[in-house]
């Protein structure tokens, strides 16, 4: 952080997935990632596992394939480098996945 960057903070009375989205955001806007599962290409957050984990699980899934209780990882366990990508760029392959489910 220089000396002009305020500190990036954030709070919520849902769970953990309401924060991490913006703090994506932030992050991404000073060209850093977080090496977290959750921002993962294939990284998928349902609304039944929101609740199951106060958000902080997630599923990574693979095209053509369905989500299985199998497929549920720590959002903020560590994930490759390689892994990681813009919020746009695991939205796509998101939309794709469901596309190839269908």
């Amino acid at each position: 952080m220089t000396p002009t960057e305020k500190p990036v903070t954030f709070s919520s009375t849902t769970d953990y997935e309401e924060v991490l989205l913006p703090l994506r955001r932030a992050l991404e806007s000073r060209g850093l990632r977080l090496l977290c599962n959750r921002f993962r290409r294939n990284a998928f957050v349902s609304s039944m596992a929101r609740q199951m984990s106060d958000g902080l699980g997630c599923y990574l899934v693979q095209p053509g394939e369905p989500v299985r209780p199998d497929t549920v990882v720590s959002s903020l366990g560590s994930a490759p480098a390689e892994d990681v990508v813009s919020e746009a760029e695991q939205e796509e392959f998101i939309r794709l996945w469901i596309d190839s489910c269908n």
